[in-house]
């Protein structure tokens, strides 16, 4: 992080006055984020000598950053050497080949060809660049270069950890899981999937070998204490499993619909893991307790998973898991099967709000508005992709969907009431773009629709509902909506 304003110097080609105006813009607007930009329009005064300009702007080391701005006009001068382009490159070309000081020089792709290809001189063709050639993407791309130039990346590089201390352990049934998950992406086994079968058959080997691991997480006698150990040595297997679905999610092979795929797991496991006779063949009694903890288990994968998808915008996939009907065990001798929705896999404990959170021998986790949200998104992150704000987001996403869905009706009446969601981004939501028509297009998949006029009837069901907040919150503190952050009437307003 720079305890100074960034210092960059401008190239770029003078390839027509609209171009210039653009970059002019640009490097207004970077001047007005407190950035110091070096522009030949400010800078190169009449009687400059303008070679020794471009030297000066490159060499001094006072200068954090070069800005290269590549479109078809600078990439052809910059290969052919002609002009003031050729002349930076130059100046530039032997210090992007030399090993210190690479990361100074940064081509900013401002043009693209018909193939979508960016155009860039040959000598920066190995470079990362940043990318202002799209204007749906300019804003988010213009920040992240302001934040690279600050050099305060989104994503940071966290505390070094201690060692594992599961490294020392004898080998146990995670590495089983880990084999069946490893398998999926091997190049023999993508080669020999005919239809959909040899996948389907990997999948039923996973979920079985999963829940062969989950067996010595069941107890009779749950004990606080031991409860918390545990529940905290399941993010491993968690982790697995999002790494399986994030290879399914990977594949895609014409005929695999990954979002079924990652459904039927959840539902199977759900059977299983909340079945006595999983753990006790032939048992005649059983108490609830013991199955509080992969009760949980599976409420975190259904966020993790929604967290994964959501990155990745993968919102048909969204749909199938959250819009299907899960047939659900009534009991847990596995009785008759009843459709449910994903509801089914929210999950209030009682064993960790009523027990563990009140307990006398864990008083840092007395004053918890939520332990289970504070476990979820403090103690259970797995970065980068499962910090605790983005699984709050997607814990109140699965709320924030739930009235725009044509669900099944869940004989339980319930909703999905999002436990973490005090931890989410208070100022921020990506409910707030839908006033762009193409960012409800690219959200059409998600809600089932196929147009803006569609799209508004079922998000004009999303309303704000104050009693949707934990117990001892004010109204105002209440889960937000869809509506929170955008009107109906705005919705798909502008390009």
């Amino acid at each position: 992080m720079l305890d100074r304003s960034p210092k960059v110097f401008i190239s770029y080609s003078w390839s027509n006055p609209d171009y210039e105006s653009l970059i002019l813009d640009i490097a207004t607007r970077l001047a007005h984020d407190g950035v110091q930009v070096i522009f030949d329009k400010w800078d190169l005064k009449p009687g400059h000598d303008k070679y020794q300009f471009m030297e000066q702007s490159v060499t001094d080391p006072t200068v954090d950053r070069v800005l290269i701005f590549c479109d078809r006009i600078y990439a052809g001068k910059a290969d052919h050497r002609q002009g003031g382009v050729g002349d930076e490159t130059a100046l530039i070309t032997p210090k992007v080949y030399s090993q210190a000081k690479q990361e100074k020089f940064i081509p900013v792709i401002m043009e693209r060809n018909d193939e979508g290809n960016p155009y860039v001189p040959a000598y920066l063709e190995k470079c990362m660049y940043e990318d202002l050639s799209n204007e749906e993407t300019f804003e988010e791309n213009y920040r992240h270069l302001v934040r690279l130039l600050y050099d305060i990346p989104e994503e940071r590089r966290p505390e070094l950890g201690n060692r594992p201390s599961w490294l020392e352990e004898k080998p146990s049934e995670l590495s089983k899981v880990e084999v069946i998950s490893s398998k999926l992406v091997s190049s023999r086994f993508i080669k020999t999937i005919e239809g959909s079968s040899t996948l389907i058959e990997n999948t039923q080997d996973f979920i079985d070998t999963y829940v062969e691991a989950m067996k010595p997480f069941y107890k009779e006698n749950v004990r606080d204490d031991e409860y918390l150990s545990d529940l905290a040595a399941l993010q491993e297997y968690r982790d697995e499993l999002l790494g399986y679905c994030k290879r399914l999610i990977g594949l895609n092979y014409e005929g695999i619909d990954p979002g079924i795929l990652i459904g039927d797991i959840l539902e199977a496991l759900y059977n299983k893991l909340t079945c006595v006779h999983t753990f006790k063949p032939g048992a005649s009694s059983c108490s609830s307790s013991s199955f509080d903890i992969f009760q949980v288990h599976l409420w975190e994968i259904l966020i993790c998973i929604t967290t994964l998808l959501l990155k990745y915008e993968r919102y048909a996939d969204i749909n199938s898991i959250i819009t299907r009907t899960y047939f659900i065990s009534d009991n847990c001798f596995g009785g008759d099967e009843k459709p449910r929705n994903y509801v089914a896999f929210c999950h209030y404990s009682e064993i960790i709000e009523r027990r563990i959170k009140v307990s006398t021998s864990n008083p840092e986790y007395n004053n918890r508005i939520t332990l289970s949200g504070h476990l979820l998104c403090e103690e259970h992150e797995s970065l980068p992709i499962y910090s605790g704000k983005k699984m709050a987001e997607a814990d109140l996403f699965l709320y924030q969907v739930f009235s725009a869905l044509d669900l099944t009706v869940d004989p339980t009446g319930w909703q999905w009431f999002p436990i973490s969601y005090i931890y989410a981004e208070k100022s921020d939501s990506m409910w707030k773009k839908l006033v762009s028509k193409r960012y409800c297009e690219k959200l059409y998949p998600l809600f089932g629709v196929k147009d803006i006029e569609e799209l508004k009837s079922r998000v004009s069901n999303c309303v704000y509902d104050e009693k949707v907040r934990h117990s001892g919150g004010f109204a105002r503190d209440a889960a937000s909506t869809i509506l929170t952050w955008v009107s109906v009437d705005d919705i798909g307003k502008y390009a």
